[in-house]
């Protein structure tokens, strides 16, 4: 497979301020991103979309699982994705560097055409 990433962010207005972070700093690091073209604007395609305010969940968690599955709908909506190898959906507050996940990708050497699925929590 190749190495073509779409990768797309969702970032609600007001954002879940978590451990202090001020509301809307989503916006702000956006902002960043746009400005010295990092993160998920270092991908082959990108994609910001408008998130809505996430419930609390159990032990203080946030449950966002119907907004992310809305998202995921209008991603394939809007079907940009379709031109490229990989989908990377990216929080708007990870620090993602688009380079060493073509790294990752080159050396894991996944067939053509076969849908993989990789998950990062680290």
């Amino acid at each position: 497979a190749g190495t073509s990433l779409y990768c797309f962010t969702v970032v609600t207005e007001h954002g879940m301020a978590s451990g202090g972070a001020p509301e809307g700093y989503e916006q702000a690091l956006l902002r960043v991103m746009v400005e010295q073209k990092v993160g998920i604007f270092q991908c082959d395609g990108a994609g910001v979309f408008k998130g809505a305010p996430a419930k609390r969940g159990d032990w203080q968690s946030v449950a966002n699982t119907d907004v992310f599955l809305h998202t995921w709908a209008l991603v394939q909506k809007q079907g940009d994705y379709r031109y490229h190898d990989w989908t990377v959906k990216v929080d708007a507050d990870a620090v993602f560097i688009p380079s060493r996940l073509r790294m990752h990708l080159v050396s894991l050497g996944p067939p053509k055409d076969t849908p993989v699925y990789l998950h990062n929590i680290n």
